[in-house]
């Protein structure tokens, strides 16, 4: 009883701007309907029915002025959660984790009552989204209940999925490469009896990610031509596509940490040619980011910092948070070059600010590196 007290304690606070929203709104209400009625008042507008019946007309301002209170609340929610159109979001990392433990703790609930296809139809659906938004340990926690719920219905398709997308790949992401490998190869063994080839080539490109993190160069490169035949022999030709794409953006990373940029520049133009091909978005603005990060590596700096900006715009828009701390780091990364600390302070904190709620390994190194590189008199570094 007093844990439930605390959680709906702790649910109140959370929920606490949503209140405030909601007064706001009901008082601009009853300010806009007390302007209108002294407006007409000015106007000589005949006001009788109101004036003899004040405790009626009240009750509706009241009503009226709740019931709109309402309704922008519920859609300032719809907003949030599911974007306005155009790609845009206005709930921060603070209001995506709330959502998260919500789902989480629904899905949990339903893995224990034994609702298993509930928890592989909802976490199924909602776990790329989360990807998408950079909230990485979501993804994982949520795959882990969806795997588990599979495994016991025996589905072997989303179960392979889970282990090699949502559990392998995140636990990649956030720096455990030991069990991310593990998952994957469980993840793959599954693929392989079933003769996914598309899953069986992106199961190989994660493994290839993992020999390149571990910088055994050689090994990822054979990865990588394995999930480039796999890719080859997929059947669906948009997920062929998008196969090989992916395998390109890949080989272009395994290029670029090899030094041999002018490959990685070619391979990652194969890349967002192919996603371009299959309208992919998302993924051509991740494409895009890389390549700015090959180009700065070229010492091309004017198109690098052209290209960072156009790249982070898109993914502003789109709430790729991960895209959004890549592009902040290599501006940072520019505006060192240049000299201008302040901006490469400003843009340092954007992505420390943001990174503190996606974890990723390989970016959070990075963002310590380049603070040991800003002047301690600068900015935000003072305060550090």
């Amino acid at each position: 009883m007093k844990n439930n007290i605390h959680l709906n304690i702790k649910g109140f606070i959370a929920r606490l701007d949503d209140v405030k929203y909601f007064f706001g709104i009901f008082v601009t209400s009853i300010a806009f309907i007390s302007a209108v009625l002294t407006i007409l008042s000015v106007l000589k507008v005949d006001l009788v029915w109101i004036e003899t019946n004040k405790r009626i007309a009240g009750y509706i301002i009241f009503i009226h002025c709740v019931t709109v209170g309402f309704i922008s609340l519920y859609y300032r929610k719809i907003i949030a959660v599911c974007g306005d159109g155009g790609g845009h979001r206005i709930d921060g990392p603070d209001n995506d984790s709330i959502l998260a433990s919500e789902l989480i703790s629904s899905l949990k609930t339903a893995l224990n009552a034994k609702k298993y296809l509930e928890v592989i139809r909802v976490g199924s659906a909602l776990s790329k989204p989360f990807f998408s938004s950079g909230n990485y340990r979501a993804r994982l926690s949520i795959g882990l209940l969806v795997e588990e719920a599979a495994a016991i219905t025996n589905d072997e398709k989303t179960q392979m999925a889970e282990l090699i997308d949502s559990i392998g790949w995140m636990s990649v992401e956030l720096g455990d490469l030991d069990n991310g490998e593990k998952y994957i190869q469980h993840g793959l063994q599954y693929a392989l009896k079933n003769d996914d080839k598309f899953y069986i080539s992106k199961a190989n490109r994660h493994l290839g990610a993992i020999c390149r993190r571990r910088e055994l160069f050689q090994d990822a490169e054979k990865y990588y031509d394995l999930s480039l035949k796999y890719a080859d022999e997929v059947i669906d030709n948009e997920k062929k596509i998008e196969a090989i794409a992916a395998t390109k953006y890949a080989l272009a990373l395994l290029y670029y940490h090899i030094k041999n940029n002018q490959k990685a520049l070619a391979s990652i133009d194969e890349s967002v040619k192919k996603f371009a091909d299959i309208k992919y978005i998302d993924k051509i603005t991740m494409a895009n980011t890389l390549k700015a990060q090959i180009l700065f590596a070229l010492d091309k700096i004017p198109e690098a910092k052209d290209l960072y900006r156009v790249s982070l715009n898109e993914a502003e828009k789109r709430t790729l948070r991960m895209e959004m701390v890549r592009c902040y780091i290599g501006l940072t990364r520019i505006y060192l070059k240049e000299k201008n600390y302040v901006k490469a302070d400003e843009y340092l904190e954007k992505s420390d600010s943001m990174e503190k709620n996606i974890q990723s390994a390989s970016e959070l190194a990075e963002i310590t590196f380049l603070r040991s590189q800003i002047p301690s008199d600068v900015g935000t570094a003072k305060k550090t």
